[in-house]
């Protein structure tokens, strides 16, 4: 009970100091009290998720749900997080810096983003590349964020294809077919020792060869992946 109370008064005095209600507070931290975060963590979440919602407009529980998965699915550790930072404070940087970049929202990256992290963060994608091809593509397509990150999910995932026979057996190439479209301009899809090229240095190879491109390769390359 004691314990409680001084929580209790923390989580006031840090309501009163950021301006916002003392019961968006607790509703925060009661999210963040669920997935077993420790007290100094909790704070740390509550000051991020704070900034997010506030400077984004969003609700509370959608910011601290939003940053979260981000957090969770990319498996970004604070102890790991550059400049001091924790990952919830770099990760709702990213959602507002970008986005107001690129002429769309924080809350539209961090929805997209929410459907495409497990993917990227189980193919090593970093969070602020994904932030950034996500919104490149809002600002341009002004298409909806769920849509945006589900393509992504999809071609992060067509890209680790693999068959049932572990390779396409239909040629000689045995590699799957984004591989194969990718080889018609001499990008390899995995590295010398076998393994899976970062999608980050596949798409910066592709970018810089999609200018000398015909229409029908970009075409073949957009189609397939």
């Amino acid at each position: 009970e004691i314990e409680a109370e001084r929580l209790g008064e923390t989580y006031r005095n840090l309501a009163e100091s950021m301006s916002v209600s003392s019961l968006d507070m607790a509703d925060a931290a009661i999210y963040f009290t669920r997935q077993g975060l420790g007290a100094q963590e909790i704070e740390k979440r509550l000051k991020s998720t704070t900034m997010y919602a506030k400077t984004a407009n969003i609700e509370f529980e959608r910011a601290a749900e939003l940053i979260t998965a981000v957090v969770n699915s990319m498996n970004l550790m604070d102890e790991e997080a550059e400049d001091g930072r924790t990952a919830a404070q770099s990760v709702a940087d990213v959602f507002l810096k970008v986005g107001d970049n690129a002429a769309t929202s924080g809350e539209e990256i961090g929805e997209a983003m929410q459907k495409a992290a497990a993917s990227a963060g189980t193919f090593g994608v970093q969070f602020e590349w994904l932030a950034a091809y996500i919104a490149t593509v809002s600002e341009t397509t002004r298409q909806e964020a769920r849509t945006i990150g589900t393509a992504f999910n999809t071609i992060i995932a067509r890209l680790h294809q693999i068959k049932p026979t572990g390779y396409n057996s239909d040629d000689e190439t045995k590699i799957n077919d984004i591989a194969k479209a990718l080889a018609n301009v001499d990008i390899a899809l995995m590295d010398q020792s076998g393994e899976w090229r970062y999608m980050t240095d596949i798409l910066e190879d592709v970018a810089s060869k999609w200018g000398e491109m015909d229409d029908k390769t970009k075409s073949y390359i957009a189609t397939t992946m």
